[in-house]
């Protein structure tokens, strides 16, 4: 007993006909019951008709059976060992996994005790299960609003804490977005309360309001408790500023702060890696990359800083970071006349166009300079011919490898540029708010 497929035409039209547990009998000849034998019908011919009433196929008496002029499509495998499955969409649905609809209508043409039905997806409707299982996350829809002045919305994001404290005791790096100019700010935090992101965005947004002259009027940020505070809250209102929040757990709706840290900490973790330093130097290595990418071309192919001040940016004064080089000695330091002119350093930071943070080659210790030659590193590479990295056994060195010193000092333009700052102060990450002290002369 088996299903089987036949095509008959009839009249000129082509129909597939099923038939449902039909039984294989090609040996029998005569015992075969037939209504031939009982009945003849309109002439030894029999129309059979679709619900419909629409004549799709007929069948002539010869010998005693009702003969079908048929052509066999294939023959289906035997059923008398196979269970069918119950008829209920639901029943099947759960049983094959949650399956698509779809896949329940295709399934009786691949495997056998499918049972046959039509149209699932009407019938089946919405199954609650599959909706807990298969939500996911929304895009986010793109604002109808464009802004168009500098400093009118901010994007704020805190990131940390860090599992090594940098130099200055920091945990915590707070990074700001315009949304006009792209222009990025971060400073460094020990904790991430109220009020320490009170005092340092009034830092922030005094300058920036004088520097762009235009107030800031908006601020957008995610939802951590130390943004939805009492004292927070009454800051924005004291300024009238207007604080946005995103959607919880939904950072596409913050997506231009949080896709520029992911930048921001690629680029701060390679110049660590060029350079040898230990981490704890990740708050120098972050405020430097800022001030480079603010002064060069972006993604959206302008200058964030030409933007912000209006002014055509130089890059001359850049140098590597952890560049080693030579800081001159002031003679009013008590320098002798015979004693060492400069001391060995290793650039760590930017102050403007001016001045470069540097630290003794020997200890932590920060200063303030002008007055450095710096040596010019190749940076490492990985030979195209040996496929090996030509920096060799940098990292097991105990202190970072330097060449022959070069006293070609850096070029700097002597054009009059104004002193174009950082809208966070210059993030020197010391412990104290005091600038670093004037190197004194070695002693005798």
């Amino acid at each position: 007993m088996g299903d089987v497929r036949v095509e008959v035409t009839y009249k000129g039209v082509l129909c597939q006909l099923l038939f449902r547990n039909a039984f294989h009998a090609p040996n029998v000849s005569s015992n075969l019951l037939s209504t031939g034998y009982t009945n003849t019908t309109a002439n030894g011919r029999i129309v059979f008709q679709n619900p419909q009433g629409v004549e799709i196929f007929e069948a002539v008496l010869e010998r005693g059976i009702y003969v079908m002029n048929t052509n066999p499509i294939g023959s289906q495998r035997p059923l008398s060992n196979v269970t069918q499955l119950p008829v209920d969409i639901w029943y099947l649905h759960c049983i094959s996994g949650h399956i698509m609809p779809e896949a329940i209508e295709m399934a009786p043409k691949l495997v056998d005790g499918y049972p046959e039905i039509k149209g699932t997806r009407k019938k089946m409707g919405t199954c609650k299960d599959c909706k807990k299982a298969h939500t996911d996350k929304q895009p986010h829809p793109e604002s109808l609003e464009k802004i168009t002045e500098t400093n009118f919305q901010w994007y704020l994001d805190v990131w940390g804490p860090v599992q090594v404290v940098s130099v200055g005791g920091n945990k915590y790096a707070l990074f700001g977005m315009d949304a006009v100019t792209s222009k990025n700010m971060v400073d460094f935090l020990k904790d991430r309360t109220a009020e320490t992101l009170i005092r340092k965005l009034e830092v922030c947004r005094t300058e920036a309001e004088t520097q762009a002259s235009q107030k800031l009027e908006r601020i957008r940020t995610d939802n951590p408790p130390e943004w939805r505070s009492h004292a927070f809250q009454a800051w924005t209102s004291k300024h009238g500023i207007i604080h946005e929040f995103t959607a919880p757990y939904s950072s596409a709706s913050n997506s231009a702060a949080e896709r520029s840290i992911g930048i921001m900490l690629n680029g701060t973790q390679a110049m660590l890696f060029d350079t040898n330093l230990p981490a704890k130097w990740w708050a120098h290595a972050m405020s430097a990359y800022i001030h480079v990418i603010s002064i060069l071309l972006n993604t959206r192919g302008v200058v964030p800083e030409e933007q912000w001040t209006g002014l055509r940016q130089s890059v001359s004064h850049l140098v590597l970071f952890g560049s080693i080089g030579f800081a001159h000695i002031l003679a009013k330091t008590g320098r002798g006349k015979l004693d060492a002119r400069g001391f060995k350093c290793q650039m760590v930071g930017y102050e403007g166009r001016k001045f470069y943070l540097v630290k003794w080659w020997e200890t932590d210790e920060l200063y303030w300079t002008s007055d450095v030659v710096f040596e010019r590193s190749e940076g490492h590479w990985i030979s195209e011919l040996e496929g090996e990295n030509n920096e060799d056994l940098l990292f097991l060195a105990p202190t970072p490898k330097s060449k022959t010193p070069s006293l070609d000092q850096p070029t700097l333009d002597q054009q009059s540029y104004p002193e174009l700052t950082s809208v966070t102060p210059p993030a020197t990450d010391m412990t104290s708010d005091e600038h670093p002290p004037i190197p004194n002369a070695p002693q005798k």
